[in-house]
């Protein structure tokens, strides 16, 4: 009898140490889900009032006739709806995805599939099934995402007159997408794994130093072999537009080597102009929907096959001003703005910031054998498992509040590069411009303050119009 009650006692002592040493990870778990979902509830509310605001403003408010006039207005209006309408579902559809694989433990199940598929293949050890598990997941993660990107793009886009590609130009774009990922984050996973698996107690400076390396090359070999397997870069010819922004760049000293004009439009209304380039290979590109008709050399026999091209397509598409000359000059001189006051230098030291608290804080949890039991990890803890779990749950407040932060500074630096344009005299064509960006880009100005302070990078127009107006 002795012994059966000590043989009871010790059952029941096993159970207990069993009952806690899951009851912590169960603990964490819901912590980092309730906080998940936190999170989103708080951009929910967030998106409510940006919605409510925009959804109640009927009329043009006084002082906002200069950007938009009544038929711009409404149009903008009616776009901006579509679109959170859209957001609201993608975001809730997203949000519940994600609450039933965590709920079902489909992380743990993805990774046994990719060891599955390994063994099947030959091939085994933590790196080649971390590469297999994202892949998998991202081809997952592109045909769950599909069907909502074709809604996006050829329903919402082009009910408002922004779409301008076809299915087939649609389905090779996510199929190039695809591609890249295969050929270069697959291999750059690879490694960062093997770095941290081998790299000692200092692995996080590797990784740092790994990282800070591939950023650079792919801002490097982004423009010359990846953005032109989707958009066309023409060199902008010679012509006002040519000796203008030559003459500017000049002016303050920007090393410029080249100036491009992609086909935006091939895709898409919407525009936009960019700076590119280390030390003295700069280089200049213009979407050709920023700009207006006079601003490039006429090539009629192209305006008649895009006539008929569009006659034929007969695509609802929005009538769009582009910018003059001056008016480019002027966005110009603000693209240089950021480069001319190290905005691009401190964009990289924010970066690398963000990558030293991360992956210090990474260095620091990642062998917590806990958080992986909360995620359904009880005998195997992959280093891949690790950085999802750590980056997505663990670091998600903290990821929120630099979020946050980035956003109040790059809004400040929006004001810095219009105020340097302003001095060099283009603030009334920066005006303009800013205006015709706003109607050619639908762009609604009236927004909720809150909303705009938590999501904006770029000041809304009234605001950098105001501040413009200073120097008139």
């Amino acid at each position: 009898m002795f012994a059966e009650a000590m043989q009871s006692e010790e059952t029941l002592t096993d159970l207990n140490q069993q009952s806690e040493k899951y009851a912590f990870p169960e603990i964490l778990f819901y912590a980092f889900f309730t906080v998940h979902w936190i999170i989103y509830l708080w951009d929910l509310y967030l998106s409510i009032r940006q919605y409510r605001t925009q959804r109640s403003c009927t009329e043009t408010p006084e002082g906002l006739g200069e950007i938009l006039n009544d038929e711009q207005f409404q149009k903008a209006r009616l776009y901006k709806l579509d679109k959170a309408r859209f957001s609201f579902f993608t975001s809730t559809v997203d949000q519940l995805a994600i609450t039933v694989i965590l709920l079902l433990n489909m992380i743990p199940k993805m990774w046994a599939f990719s060891g599955t598929i390994c063994t099947k293949m030959g091939t085994d050890g933590e790196i080649t099934q971390s590469v297999v598990f994202s892949f998998t997941t991202f081809i997952i993660s592109t045909v769950f995402n599909f069907p909502f990107s074709v809604y996006s793009t050829f329903v919402i886009e082009e009910r408002h007159g922004f779409n301008k590609q076809t299915m087939k130009l649609f389905i090779c774009d996510e199929l190039k997408k695809i591609a890249i990922m295969t050929v270069l984050a697959l291999p750059v996973i690879a490694v960062l794994i093997a770095i941290i698996k081998v790299g000692g107690s200092m692995f996080f400076i590797y990784v740092i130093i790994f990282l800070t390396i591939v950023s650079f090359l792919l801002l490097t070999i982004y423009p010359e072999y990846i953005a032109p397997l989707f958009n066309k870069y023409t060199p902008l010819p010679e012509g006002e537009l040519r000796t203008r922004l030559e003459q500017l760049a000049g002016k303050v000293e920007y090393p410029l080597k080249k100036i491009f004009v992609v086909d935006g439009s091939k895709r898409s209304g919407h525009s936009n102009a960019y700076l590119y380039g280390f030390w003295k290979n700069k280089r200049i590109v213009l979407y050709d929907t920023l700009l207006a008709d006079d601003c490039l050399p006429k090539d009629e026999s192209a305006d008649d096959a895009n006539a008929e091209k569009n006659n034929a397509d007969e695509k609802p598409v929005l009538k769009q001003m582009g910018m003059n000359i001056d008016e480019v000059v002027a966005v110009l001189g603000h693209e240089l703005g950021h480069w001319k006051l190290w905005h691009n230098v401190m964009n990289i030291i924010w970066a690398e910031f963000n990558m030293v608290v991360q992956f210090g804080l990474f260095a620091l949890l990642y062998k917590k054998t806990e958080l992986y039991m909360a995620f359904g990890f009880y005998d195997d803890y992959p280093i891949i498992i690790g950085l999802i779990i750590i980056f997505d749950f663990v670091l998600a407040p903290l990821n929120v509040v630099l979020g946050v932060i980035h956003t109040y500074v790059s809004r400040q630096l929006e004001f810095a590069a219009d105020d340097f344009s302003a001095k060099l005299g283009y603030a009334k064509l920066l005006q303009s411009g800013l205006i015709k960006l706003s109607q050619d880009n639908l762009a609604f100005p009236v927004n909720d303050w809150l909303y705009s302070c938590w999501h904006f990078s770029h000041p809304p127009v009234p605001e950098r119009l105001a501040a413009l107006r200073k120097y008139d």
